[in-house]
């Protein structure tokens, strides 16, 4: 009689213990840890120089991302410039930061990267409430003619996979593309 019993305990504690041992995986491979690394890809939808008979059907994009630190903006860990064409993709690895600055960056002139990134990350609050206004000339003074398409904070302990389509008018001129971040594996 007592055998029954202890059979059935002991399946019950077998399976009850594998199925906690599953669901302790599920969320480990869920939660990113500062080992991970997190592959960022944007991808050309609609350029923002396809306008007119006269623009170059292309845009000469720079990705900056800047970690986030006890709401401080770091120095740049990442920057890729690249020049897109229409479904096209700008792709970058970076190591895990609980919280990013997302900034895309249409090039007009040959202004120097280090420059430019500098005055984004000294000018944050300020860039960020002039591209929310579209105030063009004020975005001007700090990163000379080049075009802010995103500037965006990120909490990628909460959002992975992050997606997120980016679309907007800039001068008479629609743009998309389309953001993923996502843990590497």
């Amino acid at each position: 009689m007592l055998v029954r019993p202890a059979i059935i305990f002991l399946l019950i504690a077998a399976f009850g213990c594998q199925s906690f041992r599953k669901n302790i995986n599920a969320t480990s491979k869920t939660s990113p840890s500062l080992t991970d690394s997190i592959s960022i890809t944007l991808k050309a939808l609609n350029l923002s120089e396809d306008m007119s008979r006269l623009s170059t059907k292309n845009d000469e994009l720079n990705l900056l991302i800047y970690p986030i630190a006890n709401d401080s903006i770091k120095p740049v860990i990442s920057s890729t410039r690249k020049t897109v064409y229409l479904s096209d993709s700008i792709q970058t690895v970076i190591p895990f930061t609980e919280q990013v600055l997302l900034v895309v960056i249409e090039e007009d002139h040959d202004v120097p990267f280090a420059n430019i990134s500098e005055m984004v990350r000294l000018n944050f609050d300020s860039l960020q409430n002039a591209f929310d206004q579209k105030d063009y000339n004020k975005i001007e003074q700090y990163i000379y003619d080049e075009d802010i398409l995103l500037i965006q904070r990120v909490d990628l302990y909460k959002k992975l996979p992050y997606k997120f389509t980016i679309t907007n008018t800039h001068r008479l001129d629609t743009y998309s593309y389309h953001l993923l971040l996502k843990r590497q594996q």
